[in-house]
């Protein structure tokens, strides 16, 4: 009786491919069942920071030589409380000049994959912008005087339709040879040149 069972059993599964247990459904041609990894993850250039870890700076240096502010400001002779104000200046220019910069650093997070670019801004609540790569049709570069000195800048991503960029990575490190890998990264490198010129 076990023997017809497994030739019934055998008979209707004949000329159907068999699966091991765990085994899965084998993908289409040309799609992964892994995510698609970024190209470029960016963040805001640390020179672009530079007023906030200048703050910081000084921060520290009033931290460790209070006196060279004492004999400035008061004198002399300076009781303790006033080394006791001008320690806590100190520190409070310190824990916001990096606190700021690092939160300013880390906050926005500048993504470009071949399929599209994107913009997610915030820490623990976050914005994302982003704009697929067949709806891009102008990449601009915008410097100020300041960023052009120091080598950052922004790069704004518009598509057709807008008078306005909907995707804006702000004051990235060296903004027009980045324009450059961005459009090699989304057109290839000879859509890229085209789109460039």
């Amino acid at each position: 009786m076990l023997k017809t069972m497994r030739n019934r059993h055998n008979g209707r599964d004949a000329g159907k491919p068999k699966r091991h247990a765990g085994s899965r459904k084998p993908m289409p041609p040309g799609r992964s069942s892994e995510p698609a990894a970024p190209t470029l993850q960016l963040h805001v250039a640390n020179r672009a920071l530079a007023g906030w870890w200048l703050l910081a700076a000084i921060g520290l240096f009033t931290l460790v030589f209070p006196g060279y502010w004492v004999a400035w400001l008061a004198g002399a002779s300076a009781s303790a409380e006033v080394f006791a104000m001008i320690r806590a200046a100190g520190g409070t220019a310190v824990l916001l000049g990096v606190g700021r910069a690092l939160y300013v650093r880390y906050a926005a997070v500048y993504t470009v994959t071949p399929d599209a670019v994107s913009a997610r801004l915030g820490v623990f609540a976050h914005n994302t912008n982003y704009v697929r790569k067949n709806h891009i049709r102008t990449i601009e570069v915008r410097q100020s005087a300041l960023g052009r000195l120091l080598g950052f800048g922004d790069i704004a991503f518009a598509s057709a339709g807008t008078n306005y960029p909907e995707v804006v990575f702000a004051r990235v490190s060296g903004p027009v040879g980045l324009k450059q890998r961005i459009t090699g990264a989304i057109y290839g490198t000879e859509r890229g040149r085209e789109q460039e010129s």
